[in-house]
């Protein structure tokens, strides 16, 4: 069989044994993204295949072994409090997926903030404000108020949560 782009849908019919069983030997990563991983290198390595090199079987094993092997070597974040290139928490850089600030500061009137805001400890409420209306993140609120970022995250985390029963 020639190997070449025409054929590609024709070759990776062909090769999804070696596919399958590569991407199982892997089986810490997750199996669908490991899929389409394999079927980009399949596309690569079609593009990249010399037949004076030996067998596309070999070639593509090779290839295949290589990338998943090459991927556990890249270090996997464990923490959201790990620091990134910037020197930033991972956490701050997490979104909500509910926009919490946005329903509260343009759905209800001040008002109505200041009704929820009053449902929290003092020293609770100082710390979203800090965080909401003063744009700070847990780690200079931390510093201001002598507490670790993670509990910062945690009071704010549970503070939010009491606004959001409150809301609903």
């Amino acid at each position: 069989m020639q190997i070449n782009l025409e054929n590609s849908e024709m070759i990776l019919h062909d090769y999804m044994p070696l596919i399958l069983a590569t991407v199982n030997r892997f089986s810490r990563y997750e199996k669908e993204e490991s899929m389409d991983e394999a079927r980009m290198i399949l596309i690569e390595s079609i593009t990249s295949f010399d037949d004076r090199k030996g067998s596309f079987g070999n070639y593509l094993k090779n290839r295949l072994n290589y990338h998943f092997l090459n991927k556990g070597r890249e270090k996997r974040t464990t923490s959201l409090y790990e620091l990134d290139s910037k020197g930033v928490e991972l956490i701050e850089n997490v979104a909500d997926p509910r926009d919490f600030e946005e329903e509260i500061f343009h759905e209800e009137s001040i008002a109505h903030l200041d009704t929820y805001l009053g449902l929290l400890a003092k020293k609770d409420r100082r710390l979203v404000e800090m965080k909401y209306l003063e744009k700070m993140t847990n780690k200079e609120i931390g510093k201001l108020v002598n507490r670790s970022p993670k509990t910062i995250a945690n009071r704010i985390a549970m503070s939010l949560a009491t606004m959001r029963k409150a809301c609903n």
